[in-house]
């Protein structure tokens, strides 16, 4: 019988289906090179009112916290499940990681936010963030094999699958509604794609220790999930009342980006196999599918294929990938 937290020393793998991870992200390899941002920056300068600009900017500040903490878990996990393919994914997962946070990290420089960032745990909602973050990722030294299941739910739940995707929705929302910002949309959602890979190989390595340790999924074991979701979700109502401290959006209002942020969660516990903890308002809900569709298609990024020159249109997301 199997078990993924034994050692095998065979270059053969156990589990050879996980290797597909391993080749989406290949498949969608890029740097933040292959964008120009000129074209955002006047956006950014000249386009946008100030609440727009304190929008902008507090999104990218709060992603750069998650994308400058996350790129160790994977690149740890053979630590945990000591076989070939899942050490092969994790390693290509870290790497993905770094490319995540060295592009946030250009674009916090572009927008000016470089000295904004080394305060912004001083903001509470970030310092609380970055702290339950953190916990999760500590996950790979548990004391045993079924705590370490739980800190992996939590991260892919928490982490992979939801505390990024309420700010990549209002940074695209500029590009589908109001035509601007441009390659800071582009990059935003081919981060969400390559996130919600690394959250289905979470949930599928899950789906592995489940079946292999059924004992463990226990309604003990789910308590504890949902009690980690709704603080989770309290915690990124803080983030997302921060963001919006100076104004709304009138084409994408809070109370829309609050039901995404529910049915995000939603749909994590779903990969788990476990009923939703949130009723979601498909009304408030229905301007943000554009978003989760592009977000769940395929990850060959054909806009990748060609560095940017200032908006051309082998880079720019064009309305027929919006949809409607």
């Amino acid at each position: 019988m199997n078990n993924i937290f034994e050692p095998s020393d065979s270059l053969n793998e156990v589990y050879p289906h996980l290797l597909q991870y391993d080749a989406a992200i290949r498949a969608s390899f890029w740097i933040p090179q292959h964008f120009t941002y000129d074209g955002d920056v006047r956006d950014f300068k000249t386009n946008l009112t100030k609440p727009q600009q304190e929008i902008i900017k507090r999104c990218m500040l709060a992603i750069g916290v998650v994308e400058n903490k996350v790129k160790t878990f994977w690149a740890r996990i053979d630590m945990r499940m000591p076989k070939t393919e899942i050490s092969d994914v994790g390693h290509t997962f870290a790497a993905n990681e770094v490319i995540h946070k060295q592009t946030y990290k250009m674009l916090l420089n572009y927008l000016g936010l470089d000295k904004e960032f080394e305060n912004i745990f001083d903001t509470p909602c970030m310092d609380g963030r970055s702290k339950y973050l953190t916990k999760y990722l500590k996950g790979i030294s548990s004391r045993s094999n079924k705590e370490f299941t739980k800190s992996l739910i939590l991260f892919t739940l928490l982490v992979e699958n939801c505390s990024l995707f309420t700010q990549f929705l209002i940074i695209s929302s500029f590009n589908k509604y109001e035509n601007v910002m441009a390659n800071f949309s582009t990059v935003v959602t081919a981060t969400a794609k390559e996130e919600n890979l690394h959250g289905q190989f979470g949930a599928e390595l899950i789906k592995i220790i489940k079946e292999e340790n059924p004992e463990w999924f226990d309604d003990d074991m789910e308590q504890k999930i949902r009690r980690s979701v709704r603080k989770a979700y309290k915690a990124e109502l803080e983030v997302l009342d921060w963001i919006f401290e100076k104004g709304e959006l009138d084409f994408m209002p809070k109370e829309n980006i609050i039901e995404y942020l529910k049915f995000r969660f939603n749909y994590s516990l779903d990969q788990l196999g476990y009923t939703p903890e949130y009723e979601v308002d498909s009304n408030l809900l229905a301007p943000t599918k554009y978003f989760e569709r592009v977000t769940k298609s395929s990850v060959a990024f054909d806009f990748f294929a060609e560095k940017s020159t200032e908006y051309s249109k082998t880079n720019m997301i064009t309305d027929d990938d919006w949809g409607d």
